[in-house]
């Protein structure tokens, strides 16, 4: 027998992360029967937020700021679906830290073999001047330093709108020869992409962190236009099973006691409600709530994976798992401690424990997918490669074309020929300082410029370069003709 509990409500107010899964999670196993409360007590801070707006920005906050100052609760175990940073990483500090999204870390690895992959040696970095973007660039340029590419410049992206700022960067990838530009930030990127539709900026190929690279959620079309033919490197999702009917099935009517369904509803369809008291920028029509969430042209349709309500859902199942196994080992007073409880705590199981079973749990999800976690508390480290493209003058469309393991095997699969890059192109963009020299000619650097950059010379009498991006030259034996001594 299967028991299930079910959240009551949907709180969703921006597209790139859920608050909740409105969703029945069916934990699948028959003993469980007895100890469901204990699940339920354990979840208790999730369902709590169900009505508070801004409740799990204000707990990531509150984390980070506890963090800083040293005060952490080193046995209380926690699970993120949404923290990427390596401070965690530190279990000195986070020994029952764990998170089922990886880490910045093998993102930049991962992003850093499809340069390599593509041979591009020319490659601009760009990034949010945050640790987000701070952590991420600076693996991603020291791995790609380690292969012989140049970086061509690097620029940060402020937090806060600053067009003086965004201009200067605007100017410097203009004067430059890359092509391709590492984009390792978040929506801070927008006024960026804006000012470069303005000046006409074409040409660049945006290879995209996961935060960038839902780009569905901007709300000005033009910025669209900038995102055609880019790639980013996305954390693997799957669709949890029956959510996508779930949510695309959502409406103002049915759904009127969910206080976040019209602020979502603004979001996905750029309308507002005519009881609003301010109107929202770009926004020009009412909200009927007849619109259609299931349209093709809907981007929160085609959003890969609903955000990050995968990574939700195998946290979720991985304290159902470590719950169980301790259940199983522990020797509490029995089931009737916690049921009359309103914590599990001494006089039931000792919670503390928690975090010792979450180091060795191991199942598979419903999809077939093994989830565990290392001696970081790092999920297996997989990454989807999506192919975005402009589907229509205001909607985007992502297309699958690839996976990377960065973290072991460092496998990269991917399809070269489902790829479209900028301007509907479909041989790979080259992005170089200078083309490699051809036969008979031989490479001459000059000091104080990028190795990347130099100047292809012949080769003299006496020395041949019998392969492109020669560096050195052979030097060989000539017979020399009797012609040639009085020619």
């Amino acid at each position: 027998m299967q028991r299930q509990f079910t959240f009551s409500s949907f709180s969703r107010k921006e597209m790139r992360g859920p608050r909740i899964l409105p969703f029945p999670v069916d934990l699948g196993k028959s003993k469980f029967l007895q100890h469901l409360l204990a699940c339920v007590i354990l979840l208790f801070f999730t369902y709590n937020f169900c009505h508070l707006e801004h409740s799990d920005v204000a707990w990531a906050h509150v984390f980070y700021l506890n963090a800083n100052k040293g005060i952490f609760f080193p046995f209380c175990a926690q699970i993120s679906y949404f923290d990427t940073g390596s401070m965690t990483n530190d279990k000195s500090q986070f020994p029952s830290f764990f998170r089922t999204i990886p880490s910045n870390k093998f993102q930049a690895l991962g992003i850093t073999h499809l340069v390599i992959y593509f041979a591009w040696k020319w490659v601009g970095l760009l990034a949010t001047d945050s640790e987000y973007g701070k952590q991420g660039i600076e693996i991603v340029q020291e791995e790609i330093i380690k292969k012989r590419v140049c970086v061509a410049f690097l620029s940060w992206l402020p937090l806060s709108i600053d067009m003086v700022r965004v201009r200067d960067v605007v100017r410097t990838i203009m004067a430059s020869h890359a092509r391709v530009i590492v984009a390792f930030c978040g929506l801070e990127i927008h006024p960026l992409l804006l000012e470069l539709y303005q000046q006409k900026v074409e040409g660049r190929v945006l290879l995209c962190s996961e935060a960038v690279g839902q780009a569905s959620t901007f709300k000005d079309p033009k910025a669209f236009f900038m995102f055609d033919g880019s790639l980013s490197v996305v954390s693997h999702k799957r669709p949890v099973p029956g959510l996508r009917d779930f949510l695309l099935g959502l409406q103002p009517v049915t759904s009127s006691k969910d206080i976040f369904i019209q602020e979502f509803w603004s979001k996905v369809f750029n309308c507002w409600w005519n009881q609003s008291y301010v109107q929202e920028e770009h926004v020009s029509r009412y909200c009927t709530g007849k619109e259609n969430l299931k349209k093709d042209t809907n981007p929160f349709a085609s959003m890969p994976g609903f955000g990050l309500t995968f990574s939700v859902y195998n946290a979720v199942y991985a304290i159902a798992h470590a719950l169980h196994d301790m259940m199983e080992q522990e020797e509490p007073r029995g089931p009737k401690n916690i049921v009359n409880r309103t914590q599990v705590g001494s006089h039931g199981f000792n919670l503390w424990k928690l975090h010792q079973y979450l180091r060795r749990v191991y199942f598979k999800n419903k999809v077939g997918e093994e989830v565990y976690f290392d001696e970081h508390g790092d999920p297996p480290a997989l990454f989807d490669i999506y192919n975005t493209r402009l589907a229509s003058a205001d909607s985007l469309k992502f297309v699958r074309v690839g996976q990377v393991k960065p973290s072991q095997s460092k496998e990269l699969i991917i399809n070269d020929s489902a790829i479209v890059w900028t301007g509907g192109r479909t041989e790979i963009p080259i992005s170089v300082c200078t083309p490699s020299c051809l036969m008979g000619y031989h490479k001459l650097h000059h000091s104080g410029i990028p190795t990347c950059c130099f100047d292809c010379r012949p080769c003299a009498l006496g020395e041949i370069s019998n392969q492109t991006g020669e560096w050195t030259l052979q030097h060989v034996m000539l017979w020399i003709s009797v012609q040639m001594l009085l020619a």
